[in-house]
């Protein structure tokens, strides 16, 4: 698979996002924001079968999310969507805050939201605080998910006829008759 990674500069959240990518089988680019309004390349010279943004600020063009599954890693909750979460939550006084994974679609932090990771707002935490309890977050909610999506199928799809055929094999001794039985007996 190939995966394009999308992530903020100097940012050891986003390094670490980044050195986890590596340790999979898969080829993986890389595109590195340091601001606000920093543009997407209008060519990348080749087609990544997946997008992930982590800690980005740059806007991926429709083209893009039309084309390509891209799934965002927004370090605040559904209730914050777009920039400074950490900032309007404190000033909402918010008791909790989360992390969101969402499908990209052409507009910002819009696309369907398959994940949130959330947890309370304690009252010692300033903005460098929540901030960093939302890094380790998006971080841990990244790492789960990049790990279920990049794990492969093992072995060969089995078809029902396979099951009959087990259940109609001649000559089971006693131990595989338990076997087969146990698999495939039910109650009601």
């Amino acid at each position: 698979m190939n995966i394009l990674l999308v992530k903020k500069t100097d940012c050891p959240y986003s390094e670490n996002a980044f050195d986890f990518l590596r340790e999979t089988d898969h080829t993986i680019g890389l595109i590195e924001c340091q601001k606000r309004f920093d543009k997407f390349p209008k060519d990348l010279g080749w087609k990544p079968d997946i997008v992930f943004s982590f800690k980005n600020y740059m806007i991926l063009p429709k083209k893009i999310t039309d084309t390509t599954l891209c799934i965002n890693f927004h370090p605040g909750p559904p209730e914050h969507p777009g920039s400074c979460a950490a900032n309007w939550a404190l000033y909402n006084q918010d008791n909790h805050f989360g992390v969101t994974a969402h499908f990209m679609n052409g507009l910002i932090d819009n696309g369907l939201i398959f994940r949130v990771r959330r947890f309370p707002i304690l009252p010692e935490y300033d903005l460098d605080a929540l901030l960093d309890k939302a890094n380790i977050e998006v971080l841990k909610l990244f790492k789960e998910i990049v790990k279920d999506m990049t794990t492969a199928w093992k072995g060969q799809p089995r078809k029902g006829k396979d099951l009959d055929l087990l259940i109609n094999k001649p000559n089971k001794n006693k131990q595989e008759k338990f076997r087969v039985e146990r698999a495939t007996k039910r109650k009601k």
